[in-house]
């Protein structure tokens, strides 16, 4: 049986924002400025799922200003899921903060897609891309069984799932050779 998935504490400047489909930036904006622990949306992500918008948090903004602000952002019906960035345990100022997209990779053994439209029927996710008959990415929203963390747990203790893990973002600070830009990257990206 696979462990659960856990990352650890909750960052207090920034955090991960799906919307609906289409949304204007101009309407992010007007959704987010509702809510007090909002100071800036600091960029955008495109994935197979959609557009993962990065939102910059008020100075000051601590683990249990973010889990409750990432409650009330779900309640939102133009939100399909907010997420955390996670506290790091690097000493290194240039290495990347971890934060969770909506996305999780899942890689499954020859012949079982069937077993795995099973499982994405029964957890209400979607798979949003086929990279060969073994290799899918999978959406998780707020409508699904399951936050993300709990359905990688579940796709792992799957005997036909061969690996899942969620296709994490990844913010590095804004250095002389960037820029000065913030630079994100998924865990997909990465790898290529």
């Amino acid at each position: 049986m696979s462990e659960a998935v856990k990352f650890g504490r909750a960052r207090g400047e920034l955090i991960l924002v799906g919307f609906a489909e289409g949304m204007s930036l101009q309407a992010r904006q007007q959704v987010l400025g509702r809510f007090p622990q909002f100071q800036s949306v600091e960029g955008e992500i495109a994935v197979d799922s959609g557009i993962i918008t990065v939102v910059r948090l008020a100075p000051g903004s601590e683990c249990s200003d973010v889990e409750k602000l990432l409650t009330r952002l779900v309640k939102e019906s133009s939100i399909s899921f907010a997420n955390p960035f996670f506290e790091s345990n690097s000493t290194d100022p240039e290495a990347p903060i971890t934060g969770l997209s909506n996305e999780i990779l899942v890689f499954i053994e020859e012949g079982s897609l069937d077993k795995l439209e099973q499982l994405v029927a029964q957890t209400n996710t979607k798979i949003v891309a086929s990279y060969s008959d073994e290799i899918h990415v999978l959406s998780v929203d707020k409508n699904s069984s399951g936050s993300i963390l709990n359905i990688t747990t579940l796709l792992n203790q799957q005997a036909f799932v061969l690996g899942a893990e969620p296709n994490l973002v990844y913010s590095f600070p804004a250095t002389a050779t960037s820029g000065g830009e913030i630079n994100f990257q998924t865990t997909k990206t990465r790898r290529k």
